[in-house]
């Protein structure tokens, strides 16, 4: 029994160092798991935002729609880069 004693110990250290390094490693998969859910607000945030601005463009484009048939929006010509901007300007002088 005596000799039995000197296998259990090194046995229980070796568990034990098992049952630390499994903790840890739990701790950092949940430690990601939560960043990784802080992410997909900011990315849920962001197309919320995009979905708000495209809904804009259109509200913009159907507003007038032959404004952008007649302009060249090009920065080259000359003209605004911006269309709701030239659209804007336009109603401010009508």
């Amino acid at each position: 029994m005596s000799g039995m004693i000197w296998v259990l110990i090194p046995l229980a250290a070796i568990l034990g160092w098992i049952i630390v390094e499994y903790q840890e490693y739990r701790l950092k998969m949940m430690d990601k798991q939560n960043l990784s859910g802080q992410g997909d607000a900011d990315i849920q945030k962001q197309v919320d935002r995009l979905k708000r601005r495209v809904e804009n463009l259109e509200a913009i484009v159907t507003e007038a729609p032959s404004e952008f048939k007649t302009h060249n929006f090009d920065s080259e010509s000359g003209d605004e880069a911006d269309p709701a901007h030239t659209i804007n300007k336009q109603k401010r002088r009508s």
